[in-house]
């Protein structure tokens, strides 16, 4: 294989830039997944060099495939029904050409950088198209083969690349959270669909909770997620009885998505006319959260500066009022002052200028304005 780079200089001991793939993943720098990719990304026989641009392909394609598995695990709890399926001859075609392309890539030298850009071309033609228009089975038949290659490739351990299955490992939710997740999910999915409408009941709500009933005897591990389940509900309840406004029913919808399941590891990604999506909360949905939690907290701080600003001007402008325009000009800059307060005569003994005169007459006249002001405001004293 080619010499793999960093910053420019070839890894080496000497000099003192090399890194093992243990050391690597054990640092966390990298995981197995990503690692793989960057080494897709460049052809066997061609030196790679570790670069930011490098690291941001890798870390989306990876991205780029767990959302389209995302999809595809969503559609197998979700299906389509009375799809068109009018799009189902373009995808195949656009699914065809993959294969071949892929094939004919790895055929020439094993050129999996073509092979990578295949498969991504491949699920953005799959992303493109109009889903109420598409079969299920051949956006199954898409992910299997995707699955399939990129286990070929190494990205999903040591999971068989022939066993029928789809997706990759870290794309689905752990076992033992699905039964109380997805309950609570479709829960909230109902309750923010009517409070949204405007005609969420009472009936209503004791319609939609009747339905799932987690159990007290829990094996230990999917205690968290049962006891997410049970305090929705009995948060729902509870609102319920104050007959509470519907904003506070969304909120709660907002606090089990952004607080609870997350939490927990786990994301539901609403969306318009559908079931929420039940996702893990993987690197670049957290890396989304630290951007807009930033954008939050940066806001917040200049509020804060804007207001703490505003509260010492406010409070040196008291301070300014307390001063008579009487006394405003009585310091050691000036030697003489008419009954009024204004300067005669400088700290030398010379007349004040007539220019000078007007500039500082304006400034008393302005704090007169404001001592009186001031006056008014705190009352006799």
């Amino acid at each position: 294989m080619g010499h793999l780079s960093i910053s420019g200089s070839k890894m080496s001991k000497s000099l003192k830039n090399f890194t093992t793939i243990r050391e690597a993943l054990a640092r966390g720098d990298w995981t197995a997944r990503s690692l793989r990719i960057i080494f897709l990304l460049g052809g066997w026989r061609d030196g790679v060099e570790i670069t930011d641009d490098l690291r941001k392909a890798g870390s989306s394609f990876e991205n780029y495939v767990a959302n389209f598995f995302y999809k595809i695990r969503d559609l197998e709890i979700n299906p389509t029904t009375n799809a068109s399926g009018t799009e189902d001859e373009k995808i195949r075609k656009s699914f065809e050409l993959a294969k071949e392309k892929v094939h004919s890539a790895l055929a020439d030298s094993f050129d999996t950088p073509t092979a990578v850009r295949t498969i991504s071309t491949l699920i953005t033609d799959y992303n493109s198209a109009n889903r109420t228009e598409l079969s299920d089975n051949v956006s199954f038949d898409v992910a299997r083969w995707i699955t399939k290659m990129v286990r070929i490739f190494g990205l999903d351990g040591s999971a068989d690349p022939n066993d029928g299955t789809i997706g990759w490992s870290g794309v689905d939710i752990p076992s033992e959270a699905k039964e109380f997740v997805y309950a609570v999910s479709r829960e909230r999915d109902e309750i923010r669909q009517h409070a949204i409408a405007g005609n969420l009941t009472d009936e209503l709500l004791t319609s939609i909770l009747s339905r799932d009933n987690p159990s007290k005897n829990q094996v230990a591990i999917s205690i968290p997620y049962a006891e997410v389940l049970s305090t929705f509900q009995d948060n729902v309840k509870s609102l319920a009885e104050k007959k509470a406004p519907t904003k506070d029913f969304l909120d709660l919808c907002d606090r089990l998505r952004d607080l609870d399941l997350w939490n927990l590891g786990i994301y539901l990604e609403d969306r318009e006319n559908a079931p929420a999506m039940v996702r893990p909360v993987d690197a670049e949905l957290r890396s989304a959260r630290e951007q807009k939690d930033a954008i939050t907290r940066q806001k917040r701080e200049a509020k804060e500066k804007r207001e703490k600003d505003e509260a010492e001007k406010k409070l040196k402008l008291i301070e300014q009022a307390k001063i008579s325009h009487k006394d405003m000009f009585k310091t050691t800059e000036f030697s003489s002052w008419n009954e009024d307060g204004l300067p005669t005569k400088d700290a030398a003994g010379a007349d004040v200028p007539k220019s000078r005169t007007k500039k500082l007459l304006k400034e008393w006249e302005k704090q007169k304005k404001l001592h009186e002001e001031y006056l008014k405001g705190v009352g006799p004293s």
